[in-house]
């Protein structure tokens, strides 16, 4: 499953250190993850001395909005399916960065620039991978398709029909690698712009649904036993 998660710079600067499980976080929100385990991981993206400060190399050189809360770090979570050999791991995210590195590459006409880390971690109980990359958007010549101009845009970016595209696209990408993966599931649920639903948010669905039931049967409990009261007093 791929998930993708947009972020301002302030979220960018934790979730970097997140990813490269910075010495200076003693202890994750996340109860999986297993420090002893953290020499696993590993990054497959070209080596950036600081990604908050790649970051904000590339605000210096690209036209952005001048906002607090302007979007310059997307975030795509891609998850080893649970029926993928073990020894298919390496393979399958080594893929799945070169399918990421040509869709956003190609947007936004950076190329694998647009990358600015992709840690895969294998500390946690299920193997996944951060493709974390700058969501900008080059515009071109309608003519010459030549680039005439870049761009941090998100929500053109990581738009509707993007996320509408995502998994099936990914599937057809590691099908023609024969990769034995299957990120199109039943178990996948999205929202109603086509992202997938994280497994933090699957989780808050279930249960505010099972409130809502439960809500419910309590109404038709009580009402049953009004009901039965009236009943009674004749």
């Amino acid at each position: 499953m791929a998930h993708m998660r947009k972020c301002d710079m302030s979220e960018a600067v934790h979730l970097c250190k997140h990813y490269e499980r910075n010495s200076n976080i003693k202890s994750y929100s996340n109860s999986e993850v297993d420090m002893n385990r953290s020499g696993e991981n590993y990054n497959l993206a070209p080596e950036r001395e600081s990604p908050t400060e790649y970051i904000r190399h590339q605000l210096d050189e690209i036209q952005h909005a001048n906002r607090k809360d302007l979007v310059v770090m997307a975030d795509l979570i891609i998850t080893a399916p649970e029926d993928l050999p073990r020894e298919c791991l390496t393979e399958f995210f080594q893929a799945s960065y070169d399918f990421c590195v040509g869709r956003y590459g190609t947007v936004s006409g950076l190329g694998e620039d647009v990358v600015i880390s992709s840690y895969v971690h294998m500390d946690e109980t299920t193997p996944h991978m951060h493709f974390a990359f700058l969501p900008v958007k080059a515009d071109r010549d309608k003519i010459s398709g030549e680039i005439v101009r870049q761009r941090f845009c998100c929500k053109e970016v990581v738009c509707r029909m993007d996320l509408k595209t995502l998994h099936s696209d990914l599937q057809q990408w590691l099908d023609d690698r024969n990769i034995p993966a299957k990120v199109l599931n039943n178990k996948t649920k999205y929202d109603s712009n086509g992202r997938a639903l994280s497994v933090k948010e699957l989780k808050r669905k279930t249960y505010l649904e099972r409130d809502r039931e439960n809500s419910r049967n309590r109404w038709v409990d009580s009402a049953e036993s009004e009901r039965e009261l009236k009943i009674g007093r004749w």
